[in-house]
């Protein structure tokens, strides 16, 4: 297996988890130290993975489920070690 598909197959896990199961730590686990996160909101904005892992396990209890379908997938190599999926 080469790396583009580790990396499609690490992404589908993560959203699948997040979206259908409501299990954000798959997705916090794979963050950077230096994450960056907007949200919608004025105020839903956090820099640095333990502020962004602790706003999103604070909501963690306002995600609904939803059930994905009819994907299609992106996957672009930025670097040699990282990925836009």
């Amino acid at each position: 297996m080469d790396t583009s598909e580790e990396v499609l197959i690490l992404g589908r896990h993560i959203l699948h988890a997040y979206i259908e199961d409501m299990d954000i730590e798959p997705l916090i686990d794979h963050l950077a130290p230096d994450v960056v996160w907007l949200g919608a909101g004025r105020e839903m904005n956090a820099i640095g993975r333990d502020t962004v892992a602790r706003i999103f396990r604070q909501g963690k209890d306002q995600l609904i489920p939803c059930h994905m379908s009819e994907e299609r997938e992106l996957i672009y190599p930025l670097d040699e070690k990282l990925w836009l999926v």
